[in-house]
């Protein structure tokens, strides 16, 4: 961000920001709970569920990424330090989701036999928006989990 464009939130503008970010932050930390607690009860899976599981981390994963983007609007729109920094740490856990996220699916689906894996409709989306780095970041996901399988 260009230090020329960065502006100073009055007391008020501070609280309502402050407000607004523990909103976003909060959804996106329940999106990020139910992906870590589908992944801590995944330990002995039946190939039956396997698809099951990667379609609901999937699920998870596409509205992490819409509300990520609808945050990372928000906080550009402000042009602050705290909105610049607030965003650069929200990229650093949404990466670390993804990386996450990525290597779990990817071990699901190599237990997944070669037939059934074959059947299971194709995790990347139709359309990829590429607004910010984040829909980027879950596109190279995605791509990488359709070539392993």
């Amino acid at each position: 961000m260009d230090l020329r464009q960065t502006r100073k939130m009055t007391d008020v503008g501070f609280q309502q920001y402050e407000q607004s970010v523990s909103n976003f932050t909060s959804k996106l930390l329940d999106i990020k709970r139910n992906i870590d607690s589908i992944i801590a009860i995944t330990k002995h899976v039946d190939l039956a569920q396997s698809q099951n599981i990667i379609d609901n981390i999937h699920k998870h994963l596409e509205y992490d990424e819409l509300l990520s983007d609808k945050y990372i609007t928000y906080l550009r729109g402000h042009r602050t330090v705290e909105s610049s920094n607030e965003e650069a740490s929200h990229r650093l856990v949404r990466s670390s989701l993804c990386d996450k996220t990525a290597a779990f699916v990817n071990q699901l689906q190599s237990a997944l036999p070669k037939m059934e894996s074959s059947k299971a409709p194709s995790l990347v989306p139709s359309v990829i928006s590429g607004k910010s780095g984040s829909s980027q970041l879950t596109a190279v996901w995605m791509q990488h989990s359709a070539n392993v399988e």
